[in-house]
């Protein structure tokens, strides 16, 4: 995932759901097939989530980066 190139990003730390989704899905309507996204402070219980979605919905979940400060996703407009 070093090599990941993102097409565009977004923050998501501190937003209640349904927020992420509505942002997740607003850019990814707006990226090209096989661009990706990269999801800025995801909490724990969202990531299984956003796995989940990305298979029900034709997209490619790529997996995080966790540091101590951030956790990022990355997934691939399907």
């Amino acid at each position: 995932l070093d090599e990941v190139k993102p097409a565009a990003s977004i923050e998501v730390e501190g937003l209640c759901c349904p927020l992420p989704q509505k942002k997740k899905k607003k850019i990814l309507a707006k990226l090209s097939m096989d661009d990706i996204l990269q999801i800025n402070g995801v909490q724990y219980n969202f990531r299984f989530d956003l796995k989940a979605w990305c298979e029900r919905n034709g997209h490619c979940y790529l997996g995080p980066i966790e540091t101590y400060e951030s956790k990022t996703i990355f997934i691939q407009k399907g």
